[in-house]
């Protein structure tokens, strides 16, 4: 299949300076063309999140926003943290209307900056959970965007051991449901692949999705440069700085072009 669009994203933005810092680099080089900014629930600042240096450069790329139920210290894959989950699952008319305030304020101050949102997603999927899906659908609509993302974590039997594989076919399924539950509302679900963390194998990346036989797909990525209070508050294993490096050095383009990818934006 030729000249599929592969997706390069970075997520995150807002979530620490650091990490700010890392995707505008990656920006900046050509090697990322989407970025996904944190709503204001995440605890991001946009008023120092977005200068006007960093708006300058993130106008260069699409544009989405970043479903974040809770702060940046909330990680809902931890057990002392599962009691959040709750609330994804059967969310309360009050937690639901202040998340979707939280959107309409971030999404204000994203278009008087001149940072049309192209598309939603969710920190660690939360925008997947039923309770959730129409609501943002019905939000999508009303502001223009129909792009979303679901997981296809390609290749997990050969990557993964079987108990870590559990979990990420769990949001596969989380994700084909909302899709069909949202059929009326005409979104464009794009398949991703959001797995990559100790750090990232181009050629194995490149290898997973060349021989699937579908027209586009999204690679979700963390670059960056986290503080270490971030990272202590967060206890994400996420090696930001090799995924940054490997980013700016552009191998992962060079090797997708080569098999008959285009960089795509939203």
């Amino acid at each position: 299949m030729k000249n599929r669009l592969l997706y390069l994203t970075a997520d995150d933005y807002g979530m620490d300076s650091g990490i700010d810092r890392g995707i505008l680099d990656c920006v900046t080089s050509g090697s990322i063309q989407n970025v996904s900014i944190c709503d204001v629930a995440s605890g991001n600042n946009l008023s120092k999140s977005l200068s006007v240096e960093a708006v300058s450069i993130l106008k260069s790329a699409s544009v989405g926003l970043h479903l974040c139920m809770f702060s940046a210290q909330t990680d809902i894959n931890r057990p002392k943290d599962w009691i959040h989950t709750i609330k994804l699952f059967f969310p309360s008319p009050d937690f639901l209307a202040e998340k979707i305030e939280a959107l309409d304020r971030t999404f204000s101050e994203l278009e008087k900056l001149g940072l049309p949102c192209r598309f939603i997603n969710g920190h660690q999927h939360v925008h997947l959970f039923p309770g959730w899906v129409l609501p943002l659908c019905e939000w999508a609509k009303k502001h223009n965007i129909t792009v979303m993302r679901k997981p296809l974590e390609l290749g997990l039997e050969r990557n993964l051991s079987r108990i870590f594989r559990i979990p990420l076919l769990v949001l596969e399924f989380l994700g084909s449901l909302a899709e069909k539950l949202s059929r009326r509302h005409k979104m464009k679900w794009i398949p991703a692949i959001c797995r990559w963390v100790h750090e990232i194998n181009w050629q194995s990346a490149v290898s997973e999705i060349e021989n699937v036989r579908i027209p586009e797909i999204e690679i979700v990525l963390h670059p960056g440069y986290p503080s270490e209070a971030y990272i202590s508050q967060t206890g994400s294993p996420i090696n930001y700085s090799n995924i940054t490096s490997q980013l700016l050095q552009k191998n992962f383009l060079e090797i997708a072009e080569r098999k008959s990818f285009s960089p795509g934006k939203f």
